[in-house]
């Protein structure tokens, strides 16, 4: 694993990596070697579902602890990852889980654009929008309870619900 300020070192990858390895799998770009896909399983939607709602529910309960424009995008853009996973089972990236939040709970597109521009701009201390943040994170945290279309179609599989994924 490599983390910013961090050497190279090993970590065991816990359920809490299954979006990052599924990320590796469906879209890393090969350099060499081979290609991800052969030594990483396919990720179940459902599976998907399951971490994100618990990965966002570790960053919605963290909101309020941001104290900068860059947490608070990280907030949101995480929160609208998640949404857009939850409603389509497909995973995106954080401007295209932002443009479909906007589009489709128009209430929150003025923070999604503004999430999204904070993200690209200087980071400075969080301003009068941080209230939005936190509203908005309560919204998307009672939406990610409820059942997503992907595990309504998947039904029980006749497997065990899979452990709640979250971030330390």
């Amino acid at each position: 694993m490599v983390s910013p300020g961090e050497p190279l070192h090993l970590r065991s990858a816990g359920r809490e990596w299954t979006l990052n390895l599924s990320d590796a799998r469906e879209n890393a770009v090969l350099v060499a070697g081979p290609a991800p896909a052969r030594w990483i399983d396919p990720v179940p939607a459902v599976d998907l579902v399951e971490c994100a709602r618990g990965y966002a529910a570790a960053v919605a309960g963290r909101a309020a602890r941001a104290t900068t424009l860059g947490g608070d995008a990280y907030t949101v853009l995480i929160l609208c990852r998640a949404l857009h996973l939850h409603a389509t089972g497909r995973p995106a990236g954080k401007a295209a889980a932002a443009r479909w939040v906007a589009r489709r709970h128009p209430r929150w597109s003025g923070l999604a654009d503004r999430a999204t521009a904070w993200r690209l701009g200087p980071d400075g201390p969080a301003g009068d929008g941080h209230r939005q943040v936190l509203a908005f994170a309560v919204w998307a945290a009672d939406e990610l309870s409820r059942p997503s279309p992907v595990e309504d179609a998947a039904g029980d599989l006749g497997r065990p619900p899979a452990p709640r994924c979250t971030s330390g």
